[in-house]
């Protein structure tokens, strides 16, 4: 059955963050990722068959129904309890709760909520950081080839832990983040492309980081479409390469790339205006291509 995982917000190189979600964002969340429990517990399926069928009117009936079959001990049930108090969907946000209900749900059974649980113990969120043991947790989850839990990992390693001295192991990172980048994830592409470009795992090899790059700017990722912008470099000598890099920079700020937003902002006019004109044809296009393939 598939769950409720933490968003993540990717920032440009390093930085990343849990993502709260607006609450009919969530509900449509919870609708697209959750699938009914085949009879297995009435609250729970009248709780997920109400959000599926656009159930953002009567919310409260929701998370009742959610907490009546979380008391019978359905673990779903209380993975997803969990997940609207850490993003405080329909409640107070609390992660301390959220924490409670992730562990809750996990010893009995859930292995949907591990991802969560791990994530909270890696970042300390809810109570006490226990580094090892989160890390435990994911890395079980991706010898039984979850790619999510992969992709999450990965960044873990790529960030490292600056609160107690623990350094970026990228080695680590490519070797779990390689799965799910081969399986489509932009994510995963994005993060491989960074580490290629940026000379992380051994000799800068820029044409490798631009396939992968490339690979998730076609999926519509933004922050691969900033890369790829800056990897292009917009103060080249080159016109060719000052157009594709303001047509990737176009795209980005498109998608709501809040840098690439505020740099365009910032450089639009200064910039020559048949270059403008092309990059802005190519990224029309661009976007084009990218809706289509959605």
């Amino acid at each position: 059955m598939k769950h409720l995982v933490l968003f993540y917000l990717f920032a440009l190189i390093t930085a990343s963050q849990i993502l709260a979600v607006s609450t009919t964002a969530a509900a449509e969340a919870v609708s697209q990722q959750t699938t009914l429990s085949s009879g297995k517990n009435k609250q729970y399926d009248a709780a997920m068959h109400k959000l599926k069928n656009g159930g953002t009117e009567n919310l409260k009936e929701v998370f009742d129904l959610l907490t009546a079959s979380a008391k019978q001990k359905h673990p779903e049930a209380i993975g997803t309890l969990g997940y609207l108090y850490a993003n405080g969907i329909f409640v107070e946000k609390d992660d301390a709760m959220a924490r409670k209900y992730f562990q809750e749900a996990v010893e009995l059974g859930s292995k949907d909520s591990c991802l969560n649980l791990g994530l909270f113990l890696v970042y300390g969120r809810g109570g006490p950081q226990d580094w090892e043991k989160g890390i435990s947790i994911l890395e079980e989850m991706v010898r039984e080839g979850n790619n999510q839990a992969a992709v999450a990992l990965g960044e873990v390693y790529y960030m490292g832990d600056q609160s107690a001295n623990r350094a970026p192991d990228y080695a680590k990172a490519y070797e779990v983040l390689i799965a799910p980048a081969n399986a489509g994830s932009p994510i995963a592409q994005n993060f491989l492309g960074i580490m290629l470009k940026d000379g992380k795992l051994g000799a800068i090899n820029i044409d490798e980081s631009k396939v992968w790059l490339e690979k998730a700017a076609w999926q519509g990722n933004p922050k691969a479409c900033a890369n790829l912008s800056d990897m292009w470099d917009y103060q080249s000598e080159n016109r060719n390469c000052r157009i594709e890099s303001l047509r990737w920079m176009m795209v980005a700020d498109a998608l709501d790339e809040i840098v690439s937003k505020f740099l365009l902002a910032d450089i639009t006019p200064q910039l020559a205006k048949d270059e403008e004109i092309a990059a802005r044809d190519l990224a029309a296009i661009t976007l084009e291509i990218i809706k289509d393939r959605k």
